[in-house]
């Protein structure tokens, strides 16, 4: 097991946990088809990316149009298909899926947590501690689904969301202060994971990938609609090469919810997309951040940072991003792959060690470039 996890360079606990193998595992036990089994996965998940969306959206901006369009395009995503479709990432793919439910969840414990100490009701403190009970669950599930998700996610997400907290649910100091039980819980029910993850991550090898970042070549006018009109992808699952990583659809949407007030969050996506397309930032990042294996990740974010931008939108403008949306959605086009030929074609399709250059751009700190 470790000699494949250095073979491929994907190593046990670092990138690949074993929490989403597990729920499978527990579907197959009913229904013993590994296929149908990843396919109830894919749509439960899928599923739950839909509606933690919707109330999120909602809360955020007052409007079911906003989030059922945002709904829409996040879907269609491009990466986010790249994740499912093109480079077999379920693992990564579930654990963005529940991303926007954490977050709605964590508003609603701060919600009910401002009267849970004064509130006389049984009723309503055993709805609390139920709603505590699905956080704690499926927070631990997202931590113990995708390292690199969970490492990002607080990172890139933790401002925003505070900013939002803060200025529209406006809790207690005891809200704050109940909240931190369940956030003790996950880590604890997280700590099997979590502690071989920190044990091991110096002693795996696993080549360049996780000492450095895999800097894709491609530049700004590749993100948007330039010389190609569709997205393609690479039949390296590495690197896939998409001449629409965002898709025009949410550069409209993005458009559409900008309102000056909201200049940090569009601050915000500048960084990430400088960290995707260019090495210079990563000079000063904390060499634990190179886990990110390669910067074409962060465009989980564009879409995730949007929705703390989210405000009303009027009917025309639903229709038109609603009619784009479903036009560049027929256009995704993924790499054909033989049944049983995936990991070879991969393994045969990727350089030797002794085709890359290696450059420098911390202190132990490596990053492969193609020559």
């Amino acid at each position: 097991m470790a000699n494949s996890s250095k073979l491929f360079s994907y190593p046990i606990y670092q990138y690949y946990n074993f929490g989403i193998s597990h729920l499978i595992g527990l579907i197959l036990f009913a229904i013993p088809d590994v296929v149908i089994a990843f396919t109830l996965g894919i749509w439960a998940f899928s599923a739950l990316f839909v509606a933690g969306l919707y109330f999120l959206i909602t809360r955020i901006s007052r409007s079911r149009r906003s989030a059922l369009i945002s709904i829409l395009i996040f879907i269609t995503y491009p990466y986010f298909l790249v994740n499912l479709l093109t480079r077999y990432a379920f693992a990564e793919y579930v654990a963005i899926s529940m991303v926007p439910m954490l977050l709605y969840l964590v508003t609603l414990l701060l919600d009910k947590g401002n009267t849970f100490l004064s509130e006389k009701d049984i009723k309503k403190k055993i709805d609390y501690i139920l709603l505590d009970s699905v956080f704690v669950l499926l927070g631990s599930l997202f931590v113990i689904t995708h390292n690199i998700t969970t490492l990002y996610t607080p990172v890139v997400l933790g401002i925003p969301f505070l900013l939002f907290i803060f200025s529209r649910v406006r809790p207690t100091r005891a809200s704050f202060l109940l909240l931190i039980a369940p956030f003790i819980l996950i880590i604890a029910n997280s700590l099997f994971i979590l502690v071989p993850v920190a044990q091991n991550q110096n002693t795996l090898l696993i080549s360049g990938s996780f000492a450095g970042i895999l800097f894709n070549n491609f530049g700004l006018n590749d993100l948007f609609v330039t010389t190609k009109l569709f997205p393609f992808t690479s039949a390296l699952s590495g690197q896939p090469y998409l001449t629409l990583q965002f898709g025009l659809p949410i550069v409209l949407l993005a458009i559409a919810f900008f309102k000056p007030k909201n200049i940090l969050i569009y601050l915000l996506i500048g960084i990430v997309i400088w960290l995707i397309v260019a090495a210079p930032l990563w000079h000063i990042l904390p060499p634990i951040f190179y886990v990110t294996q390669f910067s074409m990740r962060l465009f989980t974010y564009v879409p995730l940072l949007l929705i703390f931008a989210a405000r009303p939108i009027s009917k025309k403008v639903f229709i038109a991003l609603a009619v784009i949306t479903i036009f560049f959605s027929f256009f995704f086009i993924q790499r054909p792959n033989r049944p049983g030929q995936l990991i070879a074609n991969d393994y045969d399709e990727f350089p030797s060690e002794n085709q890359w250059n290696y450059r420098t751009i911390g202190e132990n700190t490596t990053i492969p470039a193609p020559v």
